[in-house]
């Protein structure tokens, strides 16, 4: 891994918190104070990123909705 890519990471793993937003469909915020959520599903610790063609993804790792 290159100098830069261990820079950009550190940098995403301290602000990515800071600049995740949850919305409903209708566009508002949906909890009214910090507070637990509860993830369902299977797709929760076994996240599928990417696809094929032209949604195929590189990375060198992935994390899932539950580690996010």
């Amino acid at each position: 891994m290159f100098d830069y890519e261990k820079q950009h990471l550190d940098h995403i793993r301290s602000t990515a918190g800071e600049c995740t937003v949850l919305l409903n469909s209708n566009g508002h915020f949906p909890l009214k104070e910090p507070g637990r959520i509860a993830l369902y599903g299977n797709g929760m610790r076994h996240t599928i990123k990417g696809g094929t063609g032209s949604g195929e993804v590189n990375s060198r790792f992935s994390v899932n909705v539950e580690e996010g």
